[in-house]
C-alpha cells in the first residue's frame, strides 16, 4: 500500500501534465483558413501594402512543401496585370512577389531565412522601394535584406485574398495556422516591428485580423480590427451538395473556354455534354451558349473530340458557338461546314459561321443570341447593329470571345491580351461604344478569354437608360490545375418573365459546384414581351425595294410582321409612295381592336374593301362620319396624327420626352394631336430641321415608323 500511493500520484501528475500540454498545444491556436476556403476582401486596399506582419505556425508536415500566401492578388487579371503577394515559399523560405504595371517582375525569396516548424513565430516582410531593399524579420530580428531593382508605378490593390491569392482553386492557400495578420502601407522599422508584436500600431495600418479569440477554423467572415472596414468573406471552393436553384422557369447553359480540356484531357471532354443532355429536362435547358476557344492549338484531333461532343446537341438543344483566338478561322469554318449547326441560325453575315444569330421564344420572352467573331471589325459591328435594330422586340444577348476583364471593365486596346486595333479589330470598349450601349434591347453581353475563377458581372447604363449586364466566364485556369480538368458549365436559371436570373458554376468532371461566391441572383432589364401585338407574319426580305441598309428597313419589317402594313405587290413595298386615307383608317382600326378586343366585319358584295374599317373608326369615335370626303386620296401627316391620337388607351400616350416640332403652331387643327404623339415618342420632326411637315402626304415608309413605335414601346423616340 505504501508503494501504491506514490505510483497513483505519479500517474495523476503525468495525466495532468498531458492534459495541460494538450490544452496549450500551439497547433490548436489561431486559425487554419483551409485549402477549400478563399477569403476575398470586400473592397480594394486603399494603398499598396509595404509591410506585412503575421504570427504563424508551420506544422512539421510542411518541411519542404510550399506553405502558401499570407495576402495577395496574383492571378487577378486587371488592366495592367500588376499584382503583389506576401507569403512563405518552399522550404519555409519567406517570399515577396510583385509585378509592376509595365509587367516588370520582382520575385524574391529569402533563402537565408528558414522558418521553424512546430512553434509560433512572428514574421515580418518589408518592401522599401525608396531605399531599394526588401527585408525579412523573424521575431523582431532582421534576418536578411535583399537589394531590388527600381519599381515603377502602383501595383493593383484589387482582388486581394487573405491566406491565399487569386490562383485557380485557391491553390496557393496558406496551409499553416495564423494567429494575427497586420498589413501596413508604410515601411516599418525594426523598433516599430518589435512594438507591433505586442499590439499593432494604428499609423498607416491598412488591415488587422486578430484570431486569438472568437474564431473557429474556416469562419464565414474575417473581421478587420483596424477600423478600415477591410473585412474578408469566405467562399467555399468545392461543394458536393448545395441547395438546388428554386423558383425558375427555364435555363440556359454557358460553356466557357474548353481549350485545356480539348488539349490535355480529351477523354474528359464528353462529361460537359453528358451532363447538359442528362439535365435537359430536369433543368429545362432551352439553349446552350459557347464562348469560344473551343480548342487550344486548333488541331484536327482537338476539333474531332470537340465536335463529336458538341454535335450531340443537334436536334435536341439549340446552341451557338463563338470563335476564340485559339480557334483559327479556317479550322472553325471547316469544322462546322456541312454540319446541322450550319443551317441552325436565323441569319449570318456572309457565308461563314463567325457572325451569326439565333432566335428563340421561351414563354412570352423572345431572345436573339447574337454571336460575333473574336475581335469584330467595323463592318461586323455595322451588320450587328442592323440585326439588333431589326429585332426590337427581342432580348438580345451579345456573345463574343474577348470583351470583359476580370475587374469588370472592358478589354481596351493596349491591354496585353486585348485584340489589336492596329489590325482593324474592335476591342471591348469599342464594342460597347459602337454596339452594345446603343440599343435598348441589348440586355446582356457574355464573353470568355480572360481566365478567372469568379463569374465576373458588371451592370451599366446604355444611352437609352437601360441596364446592360456584362459577364465573363472562363475557368481554363481550373482545368489547367487539375489532373483531369474541371469541365465547368455556367448555368443561368431564369424566372418566367426572364427578369430574374440565378447563376452558378458546376464541374461536370468532378461532379461538384465551384466556388460558393459564384452562386447568386441578379436582375436583367428585359424588353417587354409582345403580348399586345403578336406577330402574324414573318418577313423574309421579299420586298426588293427595301434595302437592308435603308433607314426604314426595320420599321417596314416590323409593320409587315405585325400585320399593319403589306406590300404593293409580292416583291415591292413602294416605300416612297403615299399612304391613303383608307389605308390609314384600316391600320387605325386594326390597332384599336387589338387593345379593345373588338371585331371588324367583312366587306359585303359590291362594297368598297375599306368601308368596314371606316365604319369601325366612326363607331368607335376614332373619326367622325364627315371627317374625310375621300378615302382613296393620300392622307396628310397632320391628318394621320389626328386619327392616331384617338386609337390607343390614354396610358399608351404617356409622355417620354418634352419639346415640340418647329412648324406646327397652336392654330393648326392637328396641333394637339401632333404634340400628343410627339410627347409619347411616336412621331418626330425631320432630322436637322425638326419640322413635322403637317401638310405633306404621308409616305408608306413613314407610316411604318408610327406603326412600329406604337407596337414596340422600346423603339419610341426620346
Amino acid at each position: 500500500m505504501k508503494k501504491f500511493f506514490p505510483i497513483v500520484l505519479t500517474c495523476i501528475l503525468l495525466l495532468s501534465c498531458s492534459l495541460a500540454t494538450a490544452a496549450a498545444d500551439p497547433a490548436n491556436e489561431g486559425i487554419s483558413l483551409g485549402e477549400n476556403s478563399r477569403y476575398a476582401l470586400t473592397e480594394a486596399l486603399p494603398a499598396e501594402p509595404n509591410t506585412v506582419e503575421a504570427w504563424v505556425y508551420i506544422p512539421k508536415t510542411l518541411a519542404a512543401a510550399r506553405v502558401g500566401e499570407l495576402i495577395g492578388n496574383y492571378g487577378y487579371n486587371q488592366d495592367d496585370y500588376s499584382c503583389i503577394d506576401y507569403g512563405i515559399f518552399k522550404k519555409r523560405n519567406p517570399r515577396i512577389y510583385w509585378k509592376d504595371p509595365d509587367e516588370t517582375l520582382h520575385d524574391h525569396v529569402f533563402t537565408k531565412v528558414t522558418l521553424p516548424m512546430g512553434q509560433w513565430c512572428h514574421l515580418t516582410l518589408v518592401r522599401d522601394l525608396a531605399a531599394g531593399y526588401i527585408r525579412c524579420y523573424l521575431n523582431g530580428a532582421l534576418m536578411q535584406s535583399i537589394a531590388i531593382e527600381s519599381s515603377e508605378g502602383t501595383v493593383c490593390t484589387e482582388g486581394m485574398v487573405i491566406g491565399g491569392d487569386m490562383r485557380a482553386r485557391n491553390s496557393a492557400s496558406f496551409k499553416g495556422r495564423i494567429r494575427s495578420l497586420a498589413v501596413y502601407a508604410d515601411v516599418r522599422t525594426q523598433e516599430e516591428i518589435r512594438a507591433d508584436m505586442k499590439a499593432p500600431a494604428s499609423d498607416d495600418l491598412l488591415l488587422y485580423y486578430d484570431f486569438t479569440t472568437g474564431y473557429t477554423d474556416a469562419p464565414d467572415t474575417l473581421v478587420d480590427c483596424s477600423g478600415n472596414g477591410m473585412d474578408a468573406t469566405r467562399s467555399t471552393v468545392w461543394m458536393d451538395i448545395v441547395e438546388e436553384a428554386k423558383g425558375y422557369a427555364y435555363s440556359f447553359a454557358v460553356i466557357g473556354d474548353t481549350q485545356i480540356v480539348a488539349r490535355d484531357h480529351p477523354d474528359s471532354f464528353h462529361n460537359i455534354y453528358d451532363w447538359i443532355l442528362e439535365n435537359k429536362e430536369k433543368k429545362n435547358i432551352q439553349f446552350v451558349i459557347g464562348l469560344g476557344d473551343i480548342t487550344d492549338k486548333s488541331t484536327e484531333a482537338e476539333w474531332k473530340v470537340a465536335t463529336e461532343n458538341i454535335f450531340r446537341l443537334d436536334g435536341v438543344l439549340p446552341y451557338s458557338l463563338a470563335r476564340g483566338n485559339h480557334d483559327t478561322k479556317a479550322s472553325f469554318h471547316n469544322a462546322l461546314t456541312g454540319s446541322a449547326y450550319a443551317s441552325s441560325f436565323a441569319g449570318r453575315m456572309s457565308n461563314r459561321f463567325e457572325n451569326v444569330y439565333h432566335t428563340l421564344t421561351v414563354g412570352e420572352v423572345q431572345y436573339l443570341i447574337l454571336t460575333l467573331d473574336y475581335g469584330p471589325t467595323d463592318s461586323v459591328l455595322k451588320w450587328a447593329n442592323s440585326v439588333v435594330a431589326a429585332h426590337p422586340e427581342h432580348n438580345v444577348i451579345v456573345v463574343t470571345h474577348a470583351y470583359l476583364n476580370e475587374n469588370g471593365k472592358t478589354l481596351d486596346y493596349g491591354f496585353p491580351v486585348a485584340v489589336s486595333e492596329a489590325k482593324g479589330y474592335v476591342d471591348g470598349a469599342g464594342i460597347w461604344e459602337n454596339l452594345v450601349s446603343q440599343h435598348e434591347n441589348i440586355v446582356m453581353v457574355l464573353s470568355g478569354h480572360i481566365a478567372a475563377d469568379n463569374i465576373v458581372m458588371t451592370q451599366r447604363q446604355g444611352v437609352h437608360g437601360n441596364t446592360v449586364t456584362e459577364m465573363l466566364f472562363d475557368t481554363q485556369g481550373v482545368d489547367s490545375s487539375l489532373d483531369s480538368g474541371a469541365g465547368i458549365v455556367a448555368m443561368f436559371y431564369f424566372s418566367e418573365d426572364g427578369k430574374e436570373v440565378q447563376v452558378e458554376y458546376y464541374s461536370t468532371i468532378r461532379k461538384q459546384y465551384y466556388l460558393s461566391s459564384n452562386r447568386y441572383t441578379f436582375t436583367v432589364d428585359t424588353v417587354d414581351a409582345l403580348a399586345t401585338f403578336p406577330k402574324v407574319k414573318t418577313y423574309t426580305d421579299s420586298f426588293t425595294d427595301v434595302a437592308e441598309d435603308a433607314w426604314y428597313y426595320a420599321f417596314v419589317k416590323n409593320a409587315y410582321e405585325f400585320g399593319l402594313a403589306g406590300g404593293t405587290s409580292a416583291a415591292a413595298f413602294s416605300p416612297e409612295n403615299t399612304f391613303t386615307v383608307a389605308q390609314a383608317l384600316t391600320a387605325a382600326a386594326n390597332i384599336h381592336k387589338i387593345y379593345h378586343g373588338n371585331t371588324i366585319r367583312a366587306a359585303e358584295s359590291g362594297e368598297s374593301w375599306y368601308m368596314p374599317y371606316v365604319e369601325y373608326c366612326v363607331t368607335n369615335g376614332i373619326i367622325t362620319d364627315t371627317q374625310f370626303a375621300e378615302y382613296d386620296t393620300p392622307i396628310t401627316r397632320g391628318d394621320m396624327a389626328i386619327v392616331f391620337a384617338n386609337i390607343l388607351p390614354e396610358e399608351e400616350y404617356a409622355a417620354v420626352r418634352s419639346g415640340s416640332v418647329a412648324d406646327v403652331t397652336a392654330d393648326m387643327s392637328c396641333a394637339a394631336a401632333v404634340q400628343k404623339l410627339y410627347d409619347a415618342g411616336i412621331v418626330s420632326g425631320d432630322g436637322g430641321t425638326d419640322n413635322y411637315r403637317p401638310s405633306d402626304s404621308l409616305k408608306r415608309s413613314e407610316a411604318c415608323v408610327i406603326f412600329t413605335r406604337i407596337a414596340l414601346k422600346n423603339t419610341r423616340a426620346e
